[in-house]
């Protein structure tokens, strides 16, 4: 009986170190650029409270670090925006948010949600932009770490996202069979760079105009890992999800 008690322990263990909860706070940055009639907001995420503070400090500096590069372009491509005939309610925003779609173990994966418009233009444009770290690493994934042979792996991934594309085409009464916006789902590292890591599968987000017109919106496709274990790389953070 002690001998069974001492496993169940073991394992109960094991279980919570495996699936330790990674948390984090919102922090937001707010400034304006009088000249581009710009607002900003962005909210982002930092870890709090992780177990290795070294970790915690360069993962955070990293996000911080990009959040503010973002910013900075979307302000640099404006800058020289001639206002001149726009009406002054017309007024340029940039705002930020994110999604968090993992957060255990070593595994933090989110996304930045953004929206951008520019004074007087037709429409805003919004999409999301992924990030994915392995925290024992302290370093971002990218797709050598999920697949075995990278790139090269896009291929089986690509096809799957373009069926189930086409399903939900069907379903939501859409024709998705359009040549002009078949190469954004070519097996290259640029289509694919916005991968998320869920329990479930692997999240891939298709921003506005990729594969479809602006009406249609955002697309996104969930993989399982199931479909992905010929290729899933065996020393890489998605191993986890296949044993």
């Amino acid at each position: 009986m002690k001998r069974i008690i001492i496993v169940v322990t073991l394992v109960f263990i094991c279980t919570r170190i495996f699936s330790q909860t990674i948390e984090y706070k919102t922090k937001t940055i707010t400034d304006t650029v009088p000249a581009c009639r710009l607002s900003i907001k962005a909210d982002y995420p930092q870890l709090i409270n992780y177990k290795d503070v070294t970790t915690q400090n360069k993962i955070n500096t990293l996000i911080q670090d990009e959040i503010r590069s973002i910013i900075d372009t979307f302000v640099y491509n404006i800058k020289d925006y001639d206002y001149s005939s726009v009406s002054d309610e017309f007024t340029s925003e940039f705002e930020t948010g994110f999604d968090v779609y993992y957060s255990q173990g070593n595994i933090f994966s989110f996304t930045y949600e953004i929206y951008e418009y520019v004074a007087g233009a037709a429409h805003p444009y919004s999409y999301s932009k992924s990030v994915n770290f392995d925290l024992t690493k302290m370093k971002r994934l990218g797709l050598s770490d999920f697949f075995k042979r990278g790139e090269k792996d896009l291929k089986k991934v690509s096809d799957f996202c373009y069926k189930d594309l086409t399903r939900q085409g069907k379903e939501n009464g859409y024709d998705f069979e359009q040549e002009a916006f078949k190469e954004g789902l070519d097996p290259t590292s640029e289509n694919f760079e916005n991968i998320c890591i869920t329990p479930d599968g692997l999240y891939i987000i298709f921003n506005p105009y990729q594969v479809l017109a602006y009406v249609f919106g955002q697309q996104t496709v969930t993989i399982p890992y199931s479909d992905l274990k010929s290729i899933i790389n065996p020393d890489g953070p998605l191993n986890i999800f296949i044993k």
